[in-house]
Protein backbone atom coordinates (compact mmCIF):
# COMPACT_ATOMS: atom_id res chain seq x y z
CA UNK A 1 0.00 0.00 0.00
CA UNK A 2 1.18 3.12 -1.17
CA UNK A 3 0.29 6.61 0.96
CA UNK A 4 -0.31 9.52 -1.54
CA UNK A 5 0.53 12.69 0.38
CA UNK A 6 -2.45 14.88 -0.48
CA UNK A 7 -3.45 18.07 1.16
CA UNK A 8 -6.52 18.69 3.56
CA UNK A 9 -8.35 19.55 0.37
CA UNK A 10 -7.12 16.24 -1.70
CA UNK A 11 -5.35 17.54 -3.94
CA UNK A 12 -2.01 15.62 -4.50
CA UNK A 13 0.99 17.97 -6.21
CA UNK A 14 3.14 16.16 -8.93
CA UNK A 15 6.71 15.65 -8.97
CA UNK A 16 7.38 16.54 -12.40
CA UNK A 17 10.50 15.11 -14.27
CA UNK A 18 11.56 17.81 -16.53
CA UNK A 19 10.52 18.52 -20.10
CA UNK A 20 9.50 15.41 -22.44
CA UNK A 21 10.56 13.06 -19.77
CA UNK A 22 8.94 10.25 -21.24
CA UNK A 23 9.13 8.44 -25.09
CA UNK A 24 6.74 9.40 -27.20
CA UNK A 25 5.84 6.52 -29.94
CA UNK A 26 3.69 6.78 -32.63
CA UNK A 27 -0.07 5.25 -31.99
CA UNK A 28 0.44 3.40 -36.13
CA UNK A 29 4.00 2.20 -35.17
CA UNK A 30 2.32 0.95 -32.12
CA UNK A 31 -0.41 -0.75 -34.10
CA UNK A 32 1.43 -2.58 -36.85
CA UNK A 33 3.57 -4.04 -34.08
CA UNK A 34 6.88 -1.70 -34.74
CA UNK A 35 7.62 -1.23 -31.31
CA UNK A 36 6.14 -4.43 -30.10
CA UNK A 37 9.80 -5.42 -27.87
CA UNK A 38 10.42 -1.35 -26.47
CA UNK A 39 6.57 -1.81 -24.83
CA UNK A 40 7.34 -5.13 -23.58
CA UNK A 41 6.45 -5.30 -19.83
CA UNK A 42 5.82 -1.70 -19.86
CA UNK A 43 2.91 0.75 -18.59
CA UNK A 44 1.55 2.16 -21.86
CA UNK A 45 -0.38 5.30 -22.11
CA UNK A 46 -2.54 6.24 -25.22
CA UNK A 47 -2.90 9.72 -25.83
CA UNK A 48 -2.44 12.64 -28.04
CA UNK A 49 0.57 14.61 -28.16
CA UNK A 50 1.66 17.87 -29.56
CA UNK A 51 1.26 16.90 -33.20
CA UNK A 52 -2.47 16.79 -32.86
CA UNK A 53 -2.45 20.41 -31.90
CA UNK A 54 -6.02 20.82 -33.27
CA UNK A 55 -7.35 18.22 -30.53
CA UNK A 56 -6.71 20.64 -27.83
CA UNK A 57 -5.35 18.41 -25.43
CA UNK A 58 -2.03 20.67 -24.18
CA UNK A 59 -1.30 21.90 -21.26
CA UNK A 60 0.92 24.00 -19.44
CA UNK A 61 3.30 21.90 -17.06
CA UNK A 62 6.11 23.20 -14.87
CA UNK A 63 8.68 22.25 -17.67
CA UNK A 64 7.33 23.27 -20.46
CA UNK A 65 3.98 25.79 -21.28
CA UNK A 66 2.65 22.68 -24.31
CA UNK A 67 2.98 19.60 -22.99
CA UNK A 68 -0.01 16.67 -23.90
CA UNK A 69 -2.36 16.15 -21.73
CA UNK A 70 -1.17 12.57 -21.14
CA UNK A 71 2.33 13.53 -19.54
CA UNK A 72 0.20 14.22 -16.18
CA UNK A 73 -1.15 11.04 -15.97
CA UNK A 74 1.95 9.32 -17.07
CA UNK A 75 4.39 11.70 -13.93
CA UNK A 76 1.43 10.55 -11.79
CA UNK A 77 1.77 6.88 -12.31
CA UNK A 78 5.86 7.29 -12.39
CA UNK A 79 5.73 9.36 -8.94
CA UNK A 80 3.49 5.97 -8.07
CA UNK A 81 6.09 3.90 -9.25
CA UNK A 82 8.77 5.93 -7.88
CA UNK A 83 7.52 6.61 -4.14
CA UNK A 84 8.87 9.90 -5.27
CA UNK A 85 6.13 12.39 -4.26
CA UNK A 86 6.25 15.98 -3.10
CA UNK A 87 4.90 16.96 0.56
CA UNK A 88 3.53 20.41 2.38
CA UNK A 89 5.80 21.91 4.80
CA UNK A 90 3.73 22.35 8.25
CA UNK A 91 1.08 25.24 8.54
CA UNK A 92 3.90 25.86 11.35
CA UNK A 93 7.08 26.21 8.75
CA UNK A 94 5.02 28.56 6.77
CA UNK A 95 4.42 31.14 9.52
CA UNK A 96 7.50 31.01 10.96
CA UNK A 97 9.28 32.17 7.59
CA UNK A 98 6.51 35.14 7.01
CA UNK A 99 7.60 36.06 10.53
CA UNK A 100 11.19 35.65 9.84
CA UNK A 101 11.33 37.23 6.14
CA UNK A 102 9.10 39.93 7.91
CA UNK A 103 11.53 40.59 11.41
CA UNK A 104 14.30 40.44 8.77
CA UNK A 105 12.83 43.11 6.43
CA UNK A 106 11.59 45.18 8.96
CA UNK A 107 15.18 45.31 10.69
CA UNK A 108 17.08 45.83 7.51
CA UNK A 109 14.62 48.81 6.81
CA UNK A 110 14.15 50.58 10.27
CA UNK A 111 17.80 50.87 10.77
CA UNK A 112 18.10 54.83 10.16
CA UNK A 113 21.80 54.70 8.90
CA UNK A 114 21.02 52.30 6.04
CA UNK A 115 20.74 53.93 3.22
CA UNK A 116 17.94 52.81 0.73
CA UNK A 117 20.22 51.58 -1.42
CA UNK A 118 21.51 49.16 1.37
CA UNK A 119 18.46 48.45 2.47
CA UNK A 120 17.77 47.22 -1.21
CA UNK A 121 20.79 45.03 -1.51
CA UNK A 122 19.97 43.27 1.73
CA UNK A 123 16.54 43.02 1.01
CA UNK A 124 17.76 41.05 -2.68
CA UNK A 125 20.36 39.02 -0.36
CA UNK A 126 17.35 37.99 1.77
CA UNK A 127 14.91 36.93 -1.17
CA UNK A 128 17.90 34.78 -2.23
CA UNK A 129 18.96 32.90 0.46
CA UNK A 130 14.66 32.38 0.75
CA UNK A 131 14.85 31.30 -2.41
CA UNK A 132 17.68 28.95 -2.44
CA UNK A 133 16.45 27.24 0.66
CA UNK A 134 13.52 26.72 -1.20
CA UNK A 135 14.96 25.45 -4.00
CA UNK A 136 17.07 23.14 -1.80
CA UNK A 137 13.61 22.02 0.07
CA UNK A 138 12.23 21.15 -3.23
CA UNK A 139 14.92 18.98 -4.12
CA UNK A 140 14.29 16.58 -1.26
CA UNK A 141 10.90 16.55 -1.78
CA UNK A 142 8.69 19.48 0.11
CA UNK A 143 7.07 22.01 -1.88
CA UNK A 144 7.07 25.53 0.26
CA UNK A 145 4.38 27.77 -0.12
CA UNK A 146 6.34 31.09 -1.58
CA UNK A 147 3.37 33.82 -2.13
CA UNK A 148 2.93 34.70 0.92
CA UNK A 149 6.55 35.78 2.33
CA UNK A 150 7.19 36.99 -0.67
CA UNK A 151 3.68 39.50 -0.80
CA UNK A 152 4.64 40.28 3.02
CA UNK A 153 8.23 41.20 1.89
CA UNK A 154 6.83 43.33 -0.35
CA UNK A 155 4.27 45.24 1.48
CA UNK A 156 6.94 45.49 4.68
CA UNK A 157 9.81 46.64 2.01
CA UNK A 158 7.14 49.32 0.49
CA UNK A 159 5.54 50.49 3.88
CA UNK A 160 9.26 51.08 5.46
CA UNK A 161 10.38 52.87 2.09
CA UNK A 162 7.74 54.92 2.40
CA UNK A 163 8.17 55.47 6.40
CA UNK A 164 12.00 56.34 5.56
CA UNK A 165 10.98 58.36 2.62
CA UNK A 166 8.82 60.64 4.91
CA UNK A 167 10.99 60.53 7.55
CA UNK A 168 14.12 62.17 5.76
CA UNK A 169 11.05 64.65 3.96
CA UNK A 170 10.54 65.69 7.94
CA UNK A 171 14.60 65.94 9.15
CA UNK A 172 15.37 68.03 6.05
CA UNK A 173 12.28 70.48 7.10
Amino acid sequence: IVSIPVDKNGVWNLNYYGKKPFKYYSFVDIVEGKTKEELKNKIVMVGFTETAKALYDLRALPFDPNAAGVEIHATAIQNLIDKKFLRNVNVLYNIAVLIFVGMFITLIMAYKKFRFRVASIGAAVAISLFVIFDIVMFYYGYWVEMFYPFLSFIVIYISLSAVNYFDEEVEKI
